[in-house]
């Protein structure tokens, strides 16, 4: 399957560069040959077999229906508007009620961001005290729990990096310093 879809990629490679060279072309019913070819390109996604190489005659019906159809991929989550009104047409939703879709999202989004930031902190403090008892695989693991919880706490890193010292894996102090210093540039720790 992925040689098959390579050597069409390489067959369209090689269609596009044939084109392109024919666009520079002196004359200019190769060139004009060549524009087709690429309104073809861009307007079908792709150059109909029987038309590569500029094979079309100017005005033919053939050409002028290639030109004109398109493909559309568009796709639309019908199911997010039957929440607004019941509805499954996107302009029959208000501005209200857009907003107070909004306003809900991130209502939610907040109830759970402090949720985690809660659960963090719990784990967090559950680390530090294993990680004063040198506890360290324990704090390890308790640290990284924290940061899978909330992922923007420099501290959580800084942390977890002083446990990975302690535990002598130093490639992870040296990634776990980086995401901190990314979080915070001006950290000291």
């Amino acid at each position: 399957m992925v040689e098959d879809e390579f050597d069409n990629f390489m067959e369209r490679v090689t269609k596009v560069e044939h084109m392109m060279k024919m666009l520079k072309s002196s004359d200019p019913q190769v060139a004009d040959r060549a524009r087709q070819m690429a309104d073809i390109l861009v307007r079908s996604d792709q150059v109909p077999h029987k038309h590569q190489y500029g094979l079309l005659e100017e005005g033919s019906d053939e050409l002028q229906s290639n030109l004109s159809s398109r493909v559309d991929r568009t796709v639309i989550n019908k199911k997010a508007f039957e929440v607004v009104g019941g509805t499954n047409n996107p302009t029959d939703m208000t501005k209200e009620d857009f907003m107070a879709q909004v306003e809900k999202d991130a209502q939610r989004r907040a109830k759970d961001r402090k949720e985690r930031k809660q659960r963090s902190d719990e784990l967090k403090a559950k680390a530090n005290k294993a990680f004063r008892e040198k506890k360290f695989e324990e704090a390890l693991d308790l640290y990284s729990k924290a940061i899978d919880e909330t992922r923007d706490s420099a501290l959580l890193f800084e942390n977890r990096a002083l446990t990975y010292l302690h535990l002598e894996l130093f490639q992870r102090v040296v990634k776990d310093c980086e995401s901190a210093l990314g979080l915070n540039a001006n950290s000291l720790k």
